[in-house]
């Protein structure tokens, strides 16, 4: 969860928003899919592009301000 799941630069902001935005998500799979297998591969899934995009974010912002 948070920083655990995806590193991101610090200067994104970004770790408090993905913890609680991973708990929600954790918490509407599980109740969207019939398994908890499945559950967590939706939410693994998501939480990969999130990762990827925050990663994005910060090379974009170290350029920007490099």
């Amino acid at each position: 969860m948070g920083d655990a799941g995806a590193v991101a630069p610090p200067f994104t902001g970004s770790g408090v928003f993905k913890g609680v935005n991973n708990a929600v998500d954790l918490a509407e799979a599980l109740q969207a899919n019939p398994t908890v297998d499945a559950a967590l591969e939706i939410w693994g899934q998501t939480q990969t592009v999130t990762g990827q995009r925050l990663a994005v974010l910060g090379q974009q912002m170290e350029q920007v301000w490099i």
